[in-house]
């Protein structure tokens, strides 16, 4: 399942520019339907590489904030195969993968569901030998 979908992308881009980053066709009317679904796929191929540190992927449901930053990131991706990236995209681009970053390393949580099962931790325990007999031994005076 993807996490975003081309409503997603539709409501951060205009449809005439989807159609210009899409579709390879000079005279096209239509988004290409599979290069916006290889740009989300690529995207949360992204996501699923930082967020599976910390959960099991993919994630279902899927989290309003992985949805936002998988169409955003589809959308850079988009933009990348035309060798035009905005500069606004890629400084969205650089704040998404600052916030995965951050996922990735437990400081940005988003609810419980999903979270990988911890092994079970190993208990180290360290004592000096017993001593019975002789001189400071449990056994002196006996």
């Amino acid at each position: 399942m993807a996490y975003a979908q081309l409503a997603d992308l539709v409501t951060l881009l205009p449809e005439e520019t989807l159609i210009r980053l899409s579709n390879d066709q000079d005279d096209a009317s239509a988004v290409d339907g599979a290069t916006i679904a290889a740009a989300i796929d690529q995207a949360d191929r992204v996501i699923d590489g930082y967020v599976g540190m910390q959960r099991t992927v993919p994630l279902d449901p899927v989290p309003g904030l992985i949805r936002t930053i998988s169409a955003n990131l589809a959308v850079y991706f988009l933009y990348r195969r035309r060798n035009q990236v905005p500069e606004v995209w890629d400084k969205q681009y650089q704040a998404d993968l600052a916030v995965l970053v951050k996922i990735s390393t437990g400081q940005i949580g988003f609810g419980a569901a999903g979270k990988k099962e911890e092994p079970p931790g190993q208990t180290l325990a360290a004592s000096s030998g017993k001593v019975f007999g002789g001189s400071g031994g449990l056994l002196e005076g006996f």
